[in-house]
């Protein structure tokens, strides 16, 4: 096995310092465009603000924080600059999709494209007062970022959506993902999406273990939009719905996200129509396509290359198998079919 996976038992900071201490390699590649960043007096007094306003919402999030930069050797302020993603303009690309079934039953897979770096996807399980969560696990990132699950049956997937004009005063959405991350159900995940006022929006899938229940869920700077699933959805990374749903856009990395969308969307409505029975490996199916000219702004997989964006990894879970979960890395060409709470893993 050479994915890593970690049970983090200690206070946020301790979690913290130990995916730190996993990242540090990357981090510290990363952190000199950073540092000079921190030399603008403007720049640095933005982050500034950024940050003591997410501590005074959401403490222990930033404790977390504190923690990675002390495990990697960064100096905690140019660590914190990685985090203000509304101030950097930073993105990604990822495709999720997911189908119900006549019987309620739910099916979910995800695409996470992202640049790779050493070490750059992990798993973080870890244990709480009520539980465990578990998510992947990002190093410029906090944790929560990507996709999660938890111990009350909640899994959720985050699409980054282009935000046409993103408050870089507000709350990042980073943080917005993390504290979805940890909801106990459906209606808790909405309550903790409008808690905050966040600096830009982000999409979520999230799925309900119990029930099969399952809800697209958008956000932007000028609000929240909950759609229930009620057959299938697939989204990519623009606005379907609300203010921004007719801002048309690229991705920075030159990978489609209309033409993601809108082929997953065919792929999913045939395989549906046909009568067949949807899996989690038939959903992988249609996002593993890759184009036969071998041009990423044609495809929904992107392979591993010297610089930019790959499909680093990926989620599936099927709610007619509620104990297990699929975990894709792929630059190292792993896939698990792991237990829901990752005991055969962690122990």
């Amino acid at each position: 096995m050479k994915a890593y996976f970690a049970y983090l038992t200690g206070t946020p900071f301790e979690n913290g310092a130990a995916s730190g201490r996993h990242y540090k390699e990357g981090l510290q590649s990363v952190a000199p465009r950073f540092a000079e960043k921190m030399n603008n007096p403007v720049y640095a007094a933005a982050t500034k603000r950024i940050m003591e306003l997410t501590e005074g919402a959401l403490p222990v999030y930033v404790e977390e924080c504190r923690g990675r930069a002390a495990g990697a050797g960064l100096d905690f302020e140019v660590f914190w600059a990685m985090m203000c993603t509304e101030l950097n303009r930073l993105s990604s690309g990822c495709t999720s999709m997911v189908a119900k079934r006549a019987d309620g039953s739910t099916v979910i897979a995800h695409n996470e494209d992202e640049e790779d770096l050493p070490g750059f996807l992990s798993i973080a399980k870890i244990k709480t007062d009520y539980g465990w969560w578990c998510t992947s696990d990002i190093y410029n990132m906090p944790f929560g970022n990507g996709y999660s699950w938890n111990s009350h049956g909640i899994l959720k997937t985050i699409n980054y959506t282009h935000e046409p004009v993103p408050d870089p005063t507000g709350i990042p959405r980073y943080f917005a993902q993390r504290h979805i991350s940890e909801a106990s159900s459906l209606e808790d995940f909405k309550k903790r999406c409008l808690e905050f006022k966040w600096g830009s929006g982000f999409h979520a899938f999230v799925v309900d273990a119990k029930t099969g229940e399952s809800m697209s869920v958008e956000g932007s700077i000028d609000g929240m939009n909950f759609v229930v699933v009620d057959r299938f959805a697939v989204h990519t990374n623009h606005y379907l719905y609300g203010h921004y749903k007719d801002n048309v856009c690229t991705s920075g990395n030159g990978n489609h996200t209309v033409f993601r969308r809108l082929f997953a969307m065919d792929k999913l409505r045939d395989l549906l129509d046909s009568g067949a029975d949807p899996d989690v490996n038939s959903l992988r199916d249609i996002l593993n396509f890759r184009d036969p000219q071998g041009r990423d702004e044609y495809s929904l997989f992107l392979p591993y290359k010297e610089s930019g964006n790959v499909t680093i990894g990926g989620i599936g879970f099927d709610t007619r198998r509620p104990d297990k979960i699929d975990l894709l890395f792929q630059p190292l060409g792993e896939r698990y079919d792991a237990n829901w709470d990752l005991s055969d893993i962690l122990g």
